[in-house]
């Protein structure tokens, strides 16, 4: 293995891994004349110049023969994002920020309140043991931590059962019959079981045998590792496939009927499900860090604070790839409404988004349970695990309305609604306006368009804080998606 160096700030050298794109850590200059004995002494391993792939492009470490490596902590994040200096890999140290579980914002003064949350004890001592692993369905609600603890809790967040695995439980995918568990020491647990099993192990040589992420197709059961090898399983757990892709991969997933979608660090890509072999790639200005599908579209989340849409379009002059909201920190996870009409995501500053499939924002708070590492809407509640070690549960009615309903209560805090104008408008504000209806239909508010020369019983995609029964609203106009219209520039409400 070699590592890529980059520039860094205040003087220093990072380096990446050459075989999995992750940041290894930062780079330990000897001194002057110091031998690798005395040097090894005070750092431990020492590695040598040629390990350093494009140190040739650095003048000032002509004089580098070995070095060592700092491994930094959440702290060191703190000054890296801060630091002036250190601005130029800021979208790097985002993306790696969600591997090191590295929260921003940790004094929250107002936070979303929560249905109900649980934090497991650590009986090591007081400090923070990060989740990442979470699973939800009918059965209950799973989640798994850094120090290999899966517990799993009733709708209600009371304790059913727990298990200790050997290592940090990554990720779980489960279906009607099934559920499993990957963990950092290379193992995949099936979890049906009243303890769980271990039912394969890529077990590399070196130890460092990290599955980043899991897929369930049909009975088929595929793993992707850290170093992009992706191996297909059978029903007996049999590998039927394996292959080393060409990609650093990241945190995106997902197997339809036909076709492999990876996100990583530079962007998407998919392949055919019964070979590997790519059929195209989708480029995002930085990292893929979360993701989440929608019939066939899949939404992208990326450490510059973006979240992407795509179609699943095979066609190259049909398939488009755009930005479709903005966070303002690196995109930790997303997850959508059970209709398909909200998207919700999470940063690495402990913010909760609430936008409209469009893109408009309807809501952004501050959760108090630390940064959300991983997300799953279920049932109008929406259930996340955090840096924290927490799992928590929200209304995902709460999550969309709360900031709206703040912003009555207190100035003190930046509230955040719609993007979209919103104001009073006369009756006969314009004549090139289009007017809109809000009425109830099956117990729930729907918009639609009242001006001639529109489809009277399609639905609007309307923020839905905005809709209040029987009030009328002008927009400047409507496009047609399908079986639906999209609202174009403001919305006012008309005054009657």
């Amino acid at each position: 293995m070699g590592y890529i160096l980059h520039k860094g700030g205040e003087g220093r050298f990072v380096l990446q891994s050459s075989e999995t794109g992750v940041m290894v850590g930062l780079l330990i200059e000897p001194l002057r004349n110091e031998s690798v004995q005395m040097f090894s002494y005070d750092f431990g391993q020492v590695y040598l110049r040629k390990e350093l792939l494009n140190v040739e492009i650095f003048p000032e470490l002509n004089a580098l023969k070995f070095f060592a490596i700092e491994y930094p902590g959440l702290h060191d994040f703190d000054r890296y994002l801060q630091h002036e200096s250190w601005q130029l890999l800021y979208v790097f140290l985002l993306a790696e920020a969600k591997s090191v579980a590295y929260n921003a914002c940790r004094t929250i003064s107002e936070p979303l309140p929560e249905m109900w949350s649980y934090k497991p004890e650590n009986p090591r001592g007081l400090w923070k043991v990060p989740a990442f692993g979470l699973w939800i369905d009918e059965m209950g609600c799973w989640m798994g931590n850094r120090d290999g603890l899966l517990v799993k809790l009733d709708e209600y967040g009371k304790i059913v059962e727990s298990h200790q695995l050997e290592n940090n439980l990554r990720c779980m995918i489960g279906s009607k019959n099934s559920l499993y568990a990957s963990c950092d020491n290379g193992k995949i647990y099936d979890l049906t079981s009243s303890i769980p099993k271990s039912i394969y192990n890529i077990n590399y040589p070196n130890g460092y045998s990290v599955i980043q992420s899991i897929a369930l197709d049909n009975d088929h059961l595929w793993l992707l590792d850290l170093y992009a090898n992706l191996v297909c399983l059978t029903s007996k757990f049999q590998v039927r496939l394996q292959k080393k892709l060409d990609i650093w991969v990241g945190w995106f997933f997902h197997i339809d009927e036909q076709f492999i979608y990876i996100g990583h660090k530079s962007g998407l890509s998919c392949y055919k499900k019964d070979n590997a072999e790519m059929l195209w790639q989708e480029f995002t200005v930085a990292p893929v860090l979360s993701g989440t599908v929608k019939s066939d579209k899949l939404f992208l989340g990326t450490s510059d604070g973006r979240i992407y849409v795509v179609s699943k379009e095979q066609n190259l002059k049909l398939r488009k790839l755009e930005v479709v909201a903005k966070c303002k920190g690196s995109v930790y996870a997303i997850s959508l409404s059970e209709d398909g009409e909200y998207i919700f995501a999470t940063d690495h500053l402990s913010n909760l988004y609430s936008f409209t499939s469009a893109g408009h924002i309807v809501s952004e708070q501050k959760v108090g349970c630390g940064a959300i590492l991983s997300l799953k809407v279920f049932k109008n509640r929406l259930y996340g695990t955090t840096t924290d070690g927490i799992l928590a549960c929200f209304s995902t009615e709460t999550t969309k309305e709360f900031t709206i309903q703040a912003s009555k209560q207190t100035t003190k805090q930046r509230i955040i609604t719609t993007p979209l104008s919103y104001e009073v408008a006369q009756k006969d504000a314009s004549a090139s306006a289009v007017v809109l209806e809000c009425v109830k239909q099956g117990g729930k508010l729907k918009v639609r368009p009242v001006s001639d020369g529109y489809r009277k019983d399609w639905n609007v995609q309307f923020p839905q804080a905005l809709r209040i029964e029987g009030v009328r609203y002008l927009v400047d106009s409507l496009q047609e998606a399908k079986e639906f219209y999209r609202v174009v520039g403001k919305i006012r409400r008309i005054d009657q």
